[in-house]
């Protein structure tokens, strides 16, 4: 790892035996594309669970870091034990009145606000979490 010291100032290209990143799909974005050209590795490795993007930028991954090597069935790996068992469920919620008045009365971007901030939303939250804490 590379961090600041007072002596040190910030070099243009720092040569490396082996770079590890995690959650490599975010690699293709500018921040992190800059450091990547002031970065130059022997090696390098890139871990994700998600090899997504919204944009079209998941392909420069193969000349960034370089070509996959490896994918993992997720079923597999709960079947053997290595990740939790999944269940996954939609739950919707309902608004309360005055909320729910509000919401249909605005025509702005205010109303996601609303639908996103629905104070039911949390007391299911918090009714999951006990639920399935026990």
């Amino acid at each position: 790892m590379v961090g600041h010291t007072p002596h040190w100032s910030h070099p243009s290209h720092i040569t490396l035996l082996f770079l590890f990143t995690v959650e490599v799909q975010t690699i293709p974005a500018e921040k992190f594309r800059r450091v990547l050209s002031a970065v130059s590795a022997h090696c390098k490795l890139g871990l994700t669970a998600t090899l997504v993007r919204e944009d079209d930028k998941i392909q420069d991954l193969n000349f960034l870091i370089g070509p996959k090597l490896y994918e993992a069935n997720w079923m597999e790996l709960q079947r053997n034990g290595f990740i939790a068992r999944v269940q996954c469920a939609e739950v919707w919620c309902q608004m309360t009145p005055e909320f729910y008045r509000e919401y249909l009365a605005i025509r702005t971007r205010k109303r996601k606000l609303l639908y996103v901030m629905n104070p039911m939303k949390l007391r299911t939250c918090q009714f999951l979490i006990r639920y399935h804490g026990r």
